[in-house]
């Protein structure tokens, strides 16, 4: 792994969002969260599981002993465990989604592979 001459910092948002930001304004039962991975040119569903089922930051941090990140960390948050194991893919897509009221937050990514250089 290498290293960077910058301090990382909020690295992908959540250790300052408010713990329910996302599903604040759902109805209790409702928050689901789905994950679609690109897997040898094929879409196969590779999460699905309720919001409630993921641990919390604090949580996460209490597991090490810790109530904060040390200076110049990055925390990533826990998600729902991945169907059939995690691995790689060259797209994911995820959607945070209400059935009842058929609404959802979507997103998606693809990942190009740079080649080694040795």
């Amino acid at each position: 792994m290498g290293t960077v001459d910058f301090d990382v910092f909020d690295a992908d948002n959540h250790y300052y969002e408010a713990t329910d930001a996302f599903i604040r304004h759902l109805p209790k039962g409702r928050e689901k969260l789905v994950q679609w991975a690109t897997i040898d040119g094929k879409r196969i569903l590779y999460q699905e599981g309720a919001l409630a089922a993921m641990r919390r930051p604090e949580e996460l941090l209490e597991l090490h002993g810790s109530t904060r990140l040390a200076s110049g960390a990055a925390m990533f948050c826990g998600t729902v465990g991945a169907i059939g194991g995690i691995r790689p893919a060259t797209r994911f897509e995820m959607e945070l989604e209400d059935p009842v009221l058929r609404r959802r937050l979507a997103h998606a990514y693809e990942i190009v592979t740079l080649p080694v250089i040795a």
